[in-house]
């Protein structure tokens, strides 16, 4: 006790107490899966290093294996180091299983990892304080939900998806955000429903409701600004074209402006007033022009 203690072949003990231990062979605890007889007061104390070599090809070459009640414990405690090594577990050439009743992680050969946990249960990954976690929630059938949560951050990337190289899809039962690996981006909603894009006050949106038949709508909307480009359409190398089912206005690029309507029909520019106006009226066999202009006095 309390000096280096070398076993070089079977050895059968009760106590142990070593500044270091080497096993080389095998070292074979007294009694069934205890070192003495009363499993309460046996251990192997180790005052230095412990160092277990094996060359034997065998899937249970060391095993640690506990079998007397269920308040057995295997700890491994590192009390005082600080290294990212401090505790080390490394397989070189295989993967590492580490299984619990319910739970597993696998971390195969192949660079594979696969965490596992019970159904109607949930995984959390989060931080000591809890403001930013990954939780995905199993507890209740049918309400499973992938929650990820930053309560702290306030960097414009406080949550980031990213893809250097390829695109990203987000796919629900009857809605899509694609975005292309080409940069094309295409966002697709369920028939018979509506897209809204809105500010939180929902004074500037942009509406396409399909909620009717027949009577679908796109809405642009500023109910607050005040200013010339309040809505702005605006294409600063080529033309605009505007067109409903009988009538059209072009903006072409050379500066050209065509405004067409059907036939049968009328053109009117006016004031809100209607007391300056001009009307292209193709209504009747014989149509006309009516330009009105306001009543100017001279004193």
């Amino acid at each position: 006790m309390g000096h280096s203690c070398y076993t070089l072949g079977s050895s059968n003990i009760s106590d142990l107490t070593v500044t270091d231990l080497t096993v080389e062979g095998n070292l074979v605890t007294k009694g069934d899966n205890t070192l003495g007889d009363d499993s309460s007061i046996d251990s192997i104390i180790i005052n230095g290093s412990l160092d277990v070599n094996t060359s034997k090809n065998d899937p249970n070459a060391i095993n640690f294996t506990t079998d007397g009640g269920v308040n057995e414990k295997i700890s491994m405690i590192n009390k005082q180091g600080t290294q990212d090594n401090s505790i080390d577990i490394q397989s070189t050439n295989g993967g590492i299983s580490i299984e619990g009743q319910n739970a597993s992680i696998n971390i195969e050969t192949n660079g594979t990892i696969v965490q596992e946990y019970k159904d109607n249960q949930s995984y959390t990954i989060k931080n000591t304080t809890n403001n930013v976690s990954l939780v995905l929630d199993d507890t209740n059938n049918s309400n499973e939900t992938i929650t990820t949560t930053n309560s702290t951050g306030i960097g414009t990337d406080a949550i980031k998806l990213q893809s250097t190289l390829g695109g990203i899809s987000a796919i629900s039962k009857n809605a899509s955000v694609i975005l292309g690996t080409e940069g094309t981006i295409i966002q697709e909603y369920n028939n018979n429903q509506s897209y809204y894009i809105k500010n939180k006050a929902n004074n500037v949106s942009l509406i396409l409701d399909d909620t009717t038949n027949s009577s679908e709508f796109v809405k642009v909307s500023n109910t607050t600004g005040t200013g010339e480009t309040a809505i702005e359409l605006n294409t600063t190398s080529g033309g605009v074209t505007v067109s409903s089912e009988h009538a059209t206005s072009v903006l072409q690029k050379n500066g050209t402006v065509v405004n067409t309507y059907k036939n049968n029909q009328s053109y009117t520019i006016k004031n809100d007033a209607n007391n300056v106006s001009l009307v292209l009226d193709d209504t009747t066999a014989v149509s006309y022009t009516h330009l009105t202009l306001p009543t100017i006095c001279s004193v």
